[in-house]
């Protein structure tokens, strides 16, 4: 089967290029792969996979002008009548209505729902006629979290729509069949993403400075793109007045040896999204299996994609929104605990195997065999 996909990028600091390139691996494995990329990160490894990669234009912002949505019509266009389905891993609304599936019935597609893009498509007058209008003559609107699901159909009523978790390369986060027991004496509690408001990296933050009374020796590693300099600059200051400042380290643009090195060693994974502005949220949170993966007990916030990837109780603890309190009994008891620490990483490990892309790949495959023969 030939596939032309269409991403908002390769790079694997993103969460949805981390997505699209271990898709990509699965997929090349059985199928000729076209990417459609406004970016050219990873190109090496995706061409020893054996996939094409052609430049198409950032319609990450479409109001700078309307001839990149020209030319990525071209592009596409050309590319399309050489493949047998289409799948858009990108959500953003230029990807879709510019497209020339928006016009033609040429060749069946799915769409990838990851989280805030579409929501606040159909959310915006502009484009919420166009986007819910893709969306129907889909084959299939795929989301990544039954709340990402939820959110949409809060919206736009579809019956194209199937959910199918993120996936994770389970071996590549494996911790060796380690588990709490072997991670020595430091109290270390991590977090990776882009630092974003609605991650909730404050709340994590100051949950940290009301356990320290009682742990005073932790380290907590931050791993994230720090663009946004007004947010980082609100989270240093949010470290300094929790009395955290020997404690935080802050790290961005590391490699991924480097960031499964921290997953070794971390006690404990924390991640708390918070929904801001009514459809800027969560979708699902791979880095949850990322930690399971390496037995790493992990804590979220109920109430957006998280609870996909979080079972409560079994793998981690899901703890309620903005809830500095909660956050906080959740990180002292993990990290006091040994015994329900162990309990919950091992229980983790088995599920993040659930989740391993070998699995996860079958579930769309699935999918697209009923489309196309």
């Amino acid at each position: 089967m030939n596939i032309l996909i269409i991403v908002k990028t390769l790079s694997e600091k993103d969460g949805q290029g981390r997505y699209s390139l271990d898709f990509i691996g699965e997929l090349a494995k059985r199928h000729k792969i076209t990417v459609l990329s406004p970016d050219n990160y990873n190109l090496d490894l995706l061409g020893r996979l054996g996939v094409s990669v052609v430049a198409i234009p950032n319609l990450l912002n479409i109001r700078k002008g309307f001839g990149g949505a020209l030319k990525y019509f071209r592009v596409f266009w050309r590319h399309l009548k050489q493949n047998d389905l289409v799948h858009f891993f990108a959500d953003l609304p230029g990807y879709m209505i510019f497209s020339p599936l928006m016009l033609f019935s040429a060749k069946p597609y799915f769409v990838t729902a990851h989280g805030t893009y579409i929501p606040t498509s159909l959310d915006h007058g502009c484009y919420r006629y166009l986007v819910g209008r893709f969306l129907k003559k889909a084959k299939g609107v795929i989301c990544v979290s039954n709340f990402t699901k939820n959110e949409i159909l809060k919206r736009q009523s579809l019956a194209n729509i199937f959910v199918i978790n993120n996936g994770v390369h389970f071996d590549k986060f494996y911790n060796s069949g380690k588990g709490q027991a072997d991670k020595g004496e430091e109290k270390i509690i991590l977090t990776v993403g882009t630092l974003k408001k609605r991650k909730g990296f404050d709340i994590a933050i100051r949950a940290a400075g009301k356990i320290k009374k009682d742990i005073p020796n932790f380290k907590y590693y931050i791993v994230g793109d720090q663009s946004d300099k007004k947010y980082f600059g609100d989270l240093q200051k949010i470290v300094d007045e929790s009395g955290l400042s020997e404690n935080v380290v802050f790290l961005s643009n590391i490699s991924d040896e480097e960031l499964i090195g921290l997953y070794a060693r971390a006690r404990v994974f924390i991640l708390t999204p918070v929904i801001l502005n009514d459809n800027n949220f969560e979708g699902f949170g791979l880095v949850y299996l990322e930690a399971n993966a390496g037995g790493i007990p992990v804590i979220g916030t109920k109430g957006c994609g998280a609870e996909d990837a979080i079972k409560d109780g079994y793998n981690g603890i899901l703890v309620e929104q903005n809830n500095v309190d909660q956050t906080a009994e959740a990180l002292n008891r993990i990290l006091s605990d040994a015994h329900f620490a162990k309990q919950l990483g091992d229980n983790g490990v088995a599920w993040a195997k659930e989740f391993d892309w070998r699995n996860i790949y079958f579930k769309y495959q699935n999918i697209y065999d009923q489309f196309v023969k």
